[in-house]
């Protein structure tokens, strides 16, 4: 037969426990503490999901995916394996209970976002990072980081419409181990970037569009390479004297046909012996 949700709420109450398909609407995971439950099957919610503290949701060795309709609140742990997690339908909130960037049980392996329109969000609201340890990719919808929410992307930053920070605090860190990555900020102005931070091992993130970041935005690399890969970096605005690339065991390249736009006396810092800042050109792509 076919299971018709409504507006109803699957409370998983017991010990260690399985989950299909559904589509179901609300889901709670709750029940005898350290107990662990576990999809069968692709999981679809037309509504929220709720882990309770002290619980683990696990996509299984089988890597089961979940469609998400409503709000993400992880109060315990997910296993995410390598799934992929979803979020469509209208504005939702992601809780995970935690801003101390990758912590095992609040990170997602790939996260798509996916909504209605672009005007539907899903806000991480403030102490719940944004930490995806493999593809994060935005294909329709808004991603709004409030107040000390950061992102943590560990392959590739894939933005096809909008992505929003509301404070300097809110930090978008590129963090793959090795191998070449994308870097997309999207094309939208209505998205905003501050600071950004490159930690990256050996890989190389390569820019896919244009990249403006606030005045008071500082990108730093820490390791890896970013490639500008033709496209403009802005970092204008700031003040004279404010540093605005910190450079450190990492290579910046600013390589033919690319463009790093900056305001007058305003600072690049190079920390390590082992810096690169390499600049294929004339003195018009800087």
């Amino acid at each position: 037969g076919v299971l018709n949700p409504g507006g109803s709420t699957l409370l998983l109450n017991g010990g260690a426990q399985s989950i299909g398909a559904g589509p179901f609407n609300i889901l709670t995971a709750s029940g005898t503490a350290s107990s662990t439950k576990t999809l069968t099957d692709n999981l679809v919610l037309n509504s929220n999901l709720n882990i309770s503290a002290t619980i683990t949701l696990d996509v299984s060795a089988s890597n089961y995916s979940i469609s998400l309709g409503g709000n993400w609140v992880n109060s315990g742990l997910f296993t995410c394996r390598t799934g992929t997690v979803t979020m469509t339908g209208g504005s939702t909130t992601v809780t995970s209970g935690t801003a101390a960037g990758f912590n095992t049980g609040k990170n997602f392996y790939n996260l798509t976002i996916n909504k209605t329109t672009s005007a539907n969000s899903a806000t991480f609201g403030a102490g719940s990072d944004l930490t995806v340890q493999n593809n994060f990719t935005i294909s329709v919808g808004t991603v709004n980081l409030q107040t000390s929410a950061d992102a943590y992307v560990g392959g590739n930053f894939s933005n096809s419409d909008i992505f929003t920070v509301n404070n300097i605090a809110c930090v978008v860190n590129l963090t793959a181990a090795s191998g070449t990555k994308i870097f997309d900020p999207g094309t939208s102005a209505s998205s905003s970037y501050r600071s950004v931070v490159l930690n990256a091992g050996t890989a190389t993130y390569q820019l896919n569009n244009n990249l403006t970041m606030s005045s008071a935005g500082v990108l730093t690399l820490t390791s890896g390479t970013l490639v500008l890969n033709g496209k403009t970096l802005s970092l204008t605005g700031a003040s004279a004297g404010t540093t605005v690339v910190a450079l450190g065991a990492a290579t910046l390249y600013v390589d033919a046909g690319a463009n790093l736009k900056l305001s007058d006396q305003t600072i690049i810092t190079v920390n390590n012996a082992s810096s690169v800042f390499k600049v294929v050109g004339t003195s018009s792509s800087y």
